[in-house]
């Protein structure tokens, strides 16, 4: 990840008495790097309130997520410097709640720990260990169900297109895509198929179905892990944004008279568009290998 530079670069403060007067200039913080013990504490501190949300208020982050942690961790540390957040605590009850300073750091270390914890857990649903046993089997079963369907139905009218289908594809989920199509093949051209003697065997429909059914079971488990993960980050996220934009809001007002003020409170949704050339990460992501043992073709 791209740190902000060394140099620390301080605003001065108006004095105008209507705003009050600051002890110190504030400084730029310089950008923190990723911690995992940090963003463990803070995800165990704001975990119970993550959970009060109701899924209807839960949103999804439509931005760089660690840019925008970063973002407000840097506003988190600004605001923390004496001579702001003396005035921060001024603000009425009533129009401002001043725990909301407090609540942004934690927030964004939880909202960036929550997406690492997304992204090894995507890593490891794309590598979901098939057993072996399980994946031999399935293999087997489906390249002698394929011999038998192509040399009988390839240029039949009506089932080529789907034995044409069959045919491609790569992948766990494709191997037990591709036996459930073929047990519907043997049940539909079973005249056609059950004569012959070296590919054909009367159970295989129902034991490719079976196979199956463990394949999708296995990827559905990896595939859990991963929108438990992405329900925590979007929680954090939804919380963050809201804490974040409260406490920006107040500090431009405070500082308003400040020149270039928002430079020190963005959006998030304008610091967080993703970097150029740097890929976007899928909202979804495939939970199957890039490369793996995918079903063999004659």
């Amino acid at each position: 990840m791209q740190k902000g530079g060394n140099e620390q670069k301080s605003v001065k403060i108006n004095r105008n008495p209507a705003f009050g007067k600051a002890k110190t200039p504030l400084t730029k913080p310089e950008a923190p790097s990723y911690d995992a013990a940090s963003g463990e504490r803070a995800l165990a501190q704001v975990g119970p309130l993550l959970m009060t949300l109701e899924p209807h208020e839960i949103e999804s982050p439509r931005v760089d997520v660690e840019l925008a942690a970063l973002a407000a961790l840097n506003v988190a540390r600004l605001v923390r410097e004496p001579s702001l957040l003396e005035r921060f605590r001024s603000m009425p009850a009533a129009e401002f709640d001043r725990e909301q300073v407090d609540r942004l750091e934690p927030l964004a270390w939880a909202l960036w720990h929550a997406h690492r914890a997304h992204q090894v857990a995507a890593l490891s649903a794309s590598s979901a260990v098939v057993p072996v046993a399980l994946a031999e089997a399935a293999n087997e079963l489906e390249r002698r169900m394929q011999r038998c369907v192509e040399y009988h139905l390839a240029d039949h009218p009506e089932a080529a297109a789907k034995v044409a289908f069959l045919r491609a594809g790569n992948g766990y989920r494709d191997l037990a895509g591709d036996l459930m199509g073929y047990a519907e093949l043997y049940r539909a051209y079973r005249d056609e198929l059950r004569h012959d003697r070296k590919q054909y065997r009367e159970g295989d429909a129902d034991e490719a179905e079976r196979l199956a059914k463990q394949l999708f079971e296995t990827l559905a488990l990896a595939q859990g892990g991963i929108g438990q993960a992405a329900s925590l980050r979007d929680r954090a996220w939804t919380l963050l944004s809201r804490c974040y934009d409260e406490v920006t809001s107040v500090g431009r007002w405070l500082l308003r008279h400040e020149p270039k003020v928002d430079a020190y409170f963005p959006s998030l949704h304008v610091v967080g568009r993703p970097r150029t050339g740097r890929p976007k990460a899928s909202k979804n992501p495939d939970p199957e290998p890039t490369e793996e043992p995918g079903p063999a073709t004659d």
